[in-house]
């Protein structure tokens, strides 16, 4: 009989030396106390689409001066300009468009919309999780 590979005595005495190499290992290490963790810092930092529409540009400065207030960061900013509206709303007719990333944590997300539905400066905003 011929044998392809190792022979079963030979198998045997590999499965035994490997066996007892495992004894000797350190157990694999455990992540699960770092889970917790993660998901905080991930749920605290969260980044959002901020855009807004203002009458006028001297007005995205307050908001982003709120944003720092509610220990908040401007990722990016861009600047639409001055556009005119499909329809009026708050009887106007053009608006200044902005559009930032920010990066702010939940907890001060709910203050913050607040905050913006307050304001009667801002013409209308839209806030999304990326």
């Amino acid at each position: 009989m011929h044998w392809v590979g190792k022979s079963p005595v030979q198998t045997h005495k590999s499965s035994i030396k490997e066996g007892h190499e495992n004894k000797n290992k350190q157990k694999p290490l455990d992540f699960r106390h770092l889970k917790d963790y993660y998901i905080r810092t991930l749920k605290l930092n969260m980044q959002y689409e901020l855009t807004l529409l203002l009458p006028e540009e001297a007005e995205a400065k307050n908001i982003k001066e709120l944003i720092t207030t509610l220990k908040g960061k401007v990722e990016s900013d861009t600047n639409w300009g001055k556009r005119e509206l499909a329809y009026p709303i708050k009887k106007r007719n053009d608006a200044f468009y902005c559009h930032w990333v920010i990066s702010m944590d939940q907890e001060n997300v709910t203050e913050f919309k607040k905050k913006l539905n307050f304001n009667e400066n801002l013409i209308r905003y839209l806030l999304l999780k990326i």
